[in-house]
């Protein structure tokens, strides 16, 4: 008995701490969350007249959404969000929507501050659209790092 709790004990411990290891707890799940984008151009993002039905994701997606991720729609402190955003061409696929926080370190108000700056810098010709979709998609917490932390 003595040995069967010491397991346990151990296998709690060590799977509490792998999940601390695997970084920010404020990324999809990649597999549920992708990203996925239109098919548009920098040209057509940076254009003026550039206009999107994406920007509005409609409440039966977010169910969805929440769903998804094993979240009740009325969760507090989530926000149905664009992995990768509409101004870098993103959709409202299932595969680019995900819960996000509005709280704690890696947040929604942080992310957006990253889309802005990435916009910027596509519309500006200095990042590709492609790589920043790619970066932002694949962990924009360190996309963040990159390109809002000064070095």
């Amino acid at each position: 008995m003595k040995r069967v709790l010491v397991s346990l004990i151990l296998m709690i411990c060590a799977s509490s701490q792998s999940v601390g290891q695997r970084g920010p707890v404020n990324l999809p799940n990649p597999t549920l969350t992708p990203g996925a984008a239109a098919t548009v151009t920098r040209d057509d993002l940076c254009g003026s007249e550039y206009k999107s039905e994406d920007h509005n994701i409609p409440i039966t997606l977010k169910r969805q959404t929440f769903d998804r991720y094993g979240l009740s729609p009325q969760a507090v402190g989530y926000n149905v969000d664009h992995l990768i955003p509409v101004p870098l061409g993103g959709s409202n696929s299932p595969k680019n929507l995900w819960p996000q926080s509005l709280s704690g370190e890696w947040n929604y108000h942080m992310k957006n501050r990253l889309e802005r700056k990435l916009h910027k810098m596509v519309c500006g010709n200095t990042l590709a659209l492609e790589i920043a979709q790619q970066e932002i998609a694949r962990d924009w917490v360190s996309a963040y790092k990159k390109y809002m932390v000064k070095q």
